[in-house]
């Protein structure tokens, strides 16, 4: 033990040849999370409407306020204006007489196709509680069963699946540099001389980047909690699901160094791989939900199954059943660990 942990202090005594890149790699994530906290879409909308002493519009402004979740904020939030400005980028709604009818009329200005969408969706909501009124005994019942007893916000999810790559971003971005400069250096020949076994060395290189890894995690966990007042249940739990993508991160950099033997291929190769894993591994949304290629596709990344497995940390219920999660990191770590362990036995083994 004493050995292992002279050689462990070894390891973070390295950090200062590559510290820039490990303090990027610790709280970049955090400061994604934070700008996109900024600018992700909210649940209510803005929507202007030509003022007017007609019932009907007050009407549409009455049911456009109905809009929303029975446990969260509206969906609608209807201001009245007075004049129409042709050159403005916002969307406006006029109510105007037609025939022995009344239309609603909305008017788009330079937006994205994605906004559109949801304007229009919000103005359809509210034309249907219209109609649902007027049908009177015929009309529709919808009962809601909300899961939790408010309305959890998006960026609550949003930091919650960034996790994942905050912990794999800190762990393989290190273990990559740290791996490459080896080589770079030539300080790859003293871990040959050195008379403790290969496996303590590459166990203490692990450790060193598991703890880092979830250093990063736990800088995100500090900000979403912060910023939404949102915790986990039990950060020990938490930091257990977290273990398996830490270790994963640890030993896909430490096979990018070994098998390039250069930083900056090594740390090209964990950029990438960070991302993609981030994207497909329910980034914006459970990936069961999405259904198609891209829920097979992403039911193939750690970051999915570490995401299912942290969902009830911060909503208080399991996205599924967690044992199939389980299995698959348990199964993927023990892959990825095996595969270092015999790149680092061969690598070394060549500088007899």
């Amino acid at each position: 033990m004493r050995r292992f942990l002279l050689l462990l202090r070894n390891e973070f005594r390295l950090a200062v040849t590559a510290l820039p890149i490990q303090v990027i790699a610790i709280i970049q994530p955090t400061i994604l999370f934070l700008l996109m906290s900024v600018i992700l879409v909210k649940p209510t909308f803005d929507m202007n409407i030509m003022a007017s002493n007609s019932h009907q519009t007050h009407s549409l402004i009455q049911a456009m306020e109905m809009v929303g979740s029975p446990v969260g904020q509206p969906y609608i939030n209807p201001i009245q204006v007075n004049t129409i400005n042709k050159d403005s980028m916002q969307q406006i709604i006029s109510v105007n007489k037609q025939g022995d009818s009344f239309l609603a009329l909305q008017k788009y200005g330079f937006i994205d196709s994605n906004l559109v969408k949801n304007l229009r969706n919000r103005l359809t909501a509210a034309s249907l509680i219209l109609w649902n009124e007027d049908l009177g005994n015929q009309a529709i019942t919808i009962q809601e069963h909300p899961a939790l007893p408010i309305d959890v916000p998006f960026k609550v999810y949003f930091g919650m699946a960034l996790l994942p790559t905050a912990v794999f971003i800190a762990a393989v971005f290190t273990g990559s540099v740290l791996t490459g400069q080896d080589f770079e250096f030539d300080t790859i020949a003293e871990y040959r001389l050195t008379p403790y076994p290969y496996s303590l060395c590459l166990a203490a290189r692990l450790t060193r980047l598991l703890i880092t890894g979830l250093l990063g995690g736990l800088v995100l966990v500090f900000f979403i909690g912060v910023t939404t007042y949102y915790w986990p249940t039990n950060i020990l739990i938490l930091l257990t699901y977290l273990i398996p993508i830490a270790l994963c991160a640890a030993g896909i950099g430490v096979s990018a160094g070994l098998i390039f033997k250069r930083t900056i291929p090594s740390f090209v190769i964990s950029l990438a791989l960070s991302f993609t894993f981030w994207i497909m591994g329910s980034a914006f949304g459970l990936a069961k939900g999405f259904g198609g290629l891209y829920s097979f596709l992403s039911s193939l990344t750690l970051n999915t199954h570490t995401v299912y497995l942290l969902f009830k940390q911060y909503f208080g219920f399991n996205a599924i059943q967690p044992l199939p999660s389980v299995i698959f990191l348990i199964t993927f770590t023990v892959l990825i660990t095996s595969i270092t362990i015999y790149l680092y036995r061969k690598q070394l083994s060549r500088l007899d």
